[in-house]
């Protein structure tokens, strides 16, 4: 639960950023007697306390802190101070009280990517005194820094078909993103184990290094630990280990803590299967950078998927970012009489893959896209997709000869 008290340039962004506002227990908006509220607060029932800094004087934030950090020391704060710099002598205080999570957003930003970076935040790991030591002043040695930070690009590939393809499309973009030298993370639905057996998650296990299934740690309501990720392929697994009991009561809060539990990522592909009807999966979808809404071309299964393609449709003009992809694509197919059938062209065709691939990468442990042929076979269509995710500078500031160096091995 949470408890709010900020300025009212910031009620929306605040409320946007949960999502969920039943879980606020407390909420005020404008300046206060701050000693009195936060005693007040510490006897509520909350997990985390959003705070802005313009609601009262510095001395006031500093000292009624100190005595909300005496009554509850495990209250997480998320302290917001906009246009603030290393060195602040305040923050640089609350540091010494235990408060990390400091969010300081240019106010020239985009509300949209205030929002966002604010809902990292929150539900993230919570900060580390690794994570704010730039803002303590006796670190700095009397002179700032400008700290710039990109914020992690999410993608969702959901299947509108039966079994249209999103995990061989996740698992491939991610493969993709990794020749830009930016590593990705893919997340899988909790209910729904696969990666983890046709990966061969369990062979990387040792005495020390246990596979450590995050999925299951925020489903029991606790703080996942940091630096526990798996890396295979150099992309970072987040899924489900399918020893353990499986997942059925999945939610919103949870969905939104797996998306931010991971620092190591500049990209995160989620897998959302054949969920598009799950309202966890649907409370996303307006919040992601892009959606990719996978269909197979066969018309028996597009005339079944009807309704999904026209919740999908009414989501895009609503503002949402979705396209769509049309996997195992064959040469031979129209492609005007597919959009017409579906009723919106497709942003692009993704060619049908050799099953001799996908069967070897299988008994291989590894995926379709480990394979040289099959990132031949996808170049194109991956790197049309890769080019609405990474910012343009990233993009074209990698050679040609290293986006092909894999190839020629």
């Amino acid at each position: 639960m949470f408890a709010v008290m900020a300025n009212e340039a910031y009620k929306q962004i605040i409320k946007t950023a949960i999502g969920n506002i039943k879980t606020i227990a407390y909420e005020s908006y404008g300046a206060v007697d701050i000693s009195e509220k936060l005693v007040e607060i510490s006897r509520l029932n909350i997990g985390v306390l959003i705070l802005h800094r313009d609601i009262a004087k510095d001395k006031e934030l500093n000292d009624s802190l100190k005595t909300l950090k005496v009554l509850r020391p495990h209250l997480r704060v998320i302290f917001i101070t906009a246009n603030t710099s290393p060195g602040d002598a305040l923050i640089s205080s609350l540091i010494t009280k235990g408060i990390y999570d400091i969010f300081s957003p240019n106010s020239d930003e985009n509300i949209n990517l205030i929002t966002h970076n604010l809902q990292k935040i929150i539900y993230g790991n919570k900060a580390s005194y690794a994570d704010v030591a730039r803002w303590d002043v006796s670190s700095l040695n009397n002179k700032t820094e400008k700290i710039t930070t990109i914020p992690v690009t999410t993608a969702l590939i959901v299947n509108v078909t039966k079994c249209a393809g999103s995990t061989m499309l996740a698992t491939s973009l991610a493969g993709a993103i990794n020749k830009y030298k930016i590593r990705s993370a893919v997340i899988e639905m909790p209910h729904q184990p696969y990666l983890f057996d046709s990966l061969g998650l369990r062979l990387l296990e040792n005495n020390i290094n246990k596979f450590y299934s995050y999925p299951h740690i925020i489903n029991s309501e606790k703080q996942p630990e940091i630096g526990k990720e798996t890396i295979k392929e150099n992309i970072i697994w987040l899924v489900p280990d399918s020893r353990l009991q499986a997942i059925t009561d999945w939610s919103y809060p949870k969905m939104m803590r797996l998306l931010y539990c991971c620092k190591e990522a500049g990209a995160l592909i989620v897998d959302g299967g054949s969920n598009l009807n799950k309202a966890y999966l649907e409370s996303i979808i307006p919040i992601v950078d892009l959606v990719i809404a996978v269909i197979d071309p066969l018309p028996a299964q597009i005339i079944k998927a009807k309704n999904n393609i026209n919740k999908l449709l009414g989501l895009k003009s609503s503002g949402c970012n979705i396209i769509f992809a049309a996997n195992k694509w064959s040469k031979g197919l129209s492609k005007q009489d597919f959009a017409k059938l579906i009723n919106v062209k497709p942003h692009v065709y993704i060619p049908q893959i050799d099953q001799a691939s996908i069967y070897k990468s299988a008994y291989a442990c590894k995926t379709p896209y480990s394979r040289t042929e099959v990132q031949e076979a996808l170049h194109k269509p991956m790197q049309k997709l890769v080019s609405l995710l990474l910012p343009p500078s990233v993009f074209h500031n990698v050679s040609r000869k290293n986006r092909f160096f894999n190839l020629r091995r």
